[in-house]
């Protein structure tokens, strides 16, 4: 590992956020504090397919059979 002071520029934190929305996430919020970087996610992000469920969804979801 490195000893020296890290520092997170523009650039690293775009990247970050790119990152967390490829993976399924809706981007609330980016706070650095020390040197710690925080993304804050709003659960999953709203997908195309929302509207139009698979119906094997509920198929495997329903307990009552």
């Amino acid at each position: 590992m490195s000893k020296g002071r890290h520092s997170f520029k523009l650039n690293d934190a775009a990247r970050l956020m790119r990152a967390v929305e490829e993976a399924g996430l809706k981007v609330k919020g980016v706070t650095l504090k020390g040197e710690t970087l925080t993304v804050l996610v709003d659960g999953p992000k709203a997908t195309k397919n929302d509207d139009n469920p698979n119906p094997w969804d509920q198929v495997l979801n329903d307990d009552s059979n």
